[in-house]
């Protein structure tokens, strides 16, 4: 299972609530850049024009959350 990473305003987060298949993972990536992120990587401005979204680096991982809440680890 994969899950999106991003770094927002110097600390790791991930975008997708759950994991999912790399295929959705992959569409969701490609929908985050076009959403967030200028052609150049750089963050777009916000909607109200104050600031620009302080995202960097996104990028599709291996999702092993899963662990922490006691569930099996995802066959990779």
């Amino acid at each position: 299972m994969f899950n999106i990473a991003y770094v927002y305003a110097g600390v790791v987060k991930h975008y997708c609530a759950k994991p999912c298949d790399h295929q959705t993972a992959e569409r969701t990536l490609r929908d985050f850049k076009r959403r967030y992120l200028n052609a150049d990587g750089t963050g777009r401005v916000y909607p109200n024009g104050k600031g620009f979204y302080p995202i960097s680096n996104p990028r599709i991982v291996a999702d092993r959350r899963g662990n922490r809440r006691g569930e099996p680890e995802p066959e990779l």
